[in-house]
């Protein structure tokens, strides 16, 4: 990803829950093991949001949700630079 294709994609935050969760529910299908799950929600989210997400993830047959992150204004400009993977 570059800065001239960089409006061509959107977070986690912006997709929201449901798309996520369709495209796990299709990759879980070609997996034999569950795969880990993690949903990203606004600040502005509330427990009935994430529940709704929940419930609606274990009719799609999702096995477990690994993680739920919400996205915090006050953590804003605070994201590491560069390879993420070697930050810790």
């Amino acid at each position: 990803m570059t800065n001239e294709n960089l409006d061509m994609y959107q977070d986690a935050y912006d997709i929201g829950p449901e798309k996520i969760i369709d495209t796990y529910a299709e990759a879980t299908r070609h997996v034999d093991q569950g795969l880990s799950l993690t949903l990203f929600f606004p600040d502005t989210a509330t427990t009935r949001d994430i529940n709704k997400a929940q419930i609606y993830a274990w009719r799609k047959g999702i096995k477990s949700l690994y993680y739920i992150r919400l996205r915090q204004l006050a953590l804003e400009g605070t994201e590491i630079e560069g390879c993420v993977s070697c930050a810790l």
